[in-house]
């Protein structure tokens, strides 16, 4: 394989221009539109080339992939960590612990956590237990 040479080079703007090709020349035979979709076809070429030659460009890509094998990997243990941990949460259960004033009439509810609400909800809001027991406040 023959050795890598670049096709562009940068102009005091920081344009790609072609080795060898008078950018003023090209300009000048060139449509306003048409002048500016090459200047961008070379910019992205001068991307490329900025990378390296095709060996540093084989090693980016070899990179890269390892980085979303490694990605895919660490998504996978996070949801199955997220399943488990869903898992145990609602293998917890409680009760509602009715809260009464000294008149004996309703205030709500509480659960073992410390969590206290005016609802006796299906799940605590706190903790995320299972509760059971409980009734609404009437108004």
């Amino acid at each position: 394989m023959s050795e890598y040479k670049r096709l562009t080079d940068r102009d005091e703007f920081g344009n790609a221009d072609i080795i060898g090709v008078d950018s003023e020349d090209l300009q000048l035979n060139l449509e306003y539109d048409e002048f500016n979709k090459v200047t961008n076809a070379l910019n992205r070429l001068a991307q490329y080339e900025d990378i390296g030659g095709p060996a540093e460009f084989a090693k980016l890509k070899a990179e890269l992939e390892s980085e979303k094998a490694l990605h895919h990997k660490y998504e996978k243990l996070a949801l199955k960590n997220a399943m488990e941990y869903d898992e145990v949460i609602n293998e917890k259960s409680g009760t509602w612990e009715r809260m009464e004033n000294a008149w004996e009439e309703l205030e709500g509810f509480s659960c073992e956590c410390g969590y206290f609400g005016q609802a006796a909800f299906p799940y605590c809001p706190s903790c995320g237990r299972k509760m059971s027991g409980g009734e609404a406040i009437q108004s």
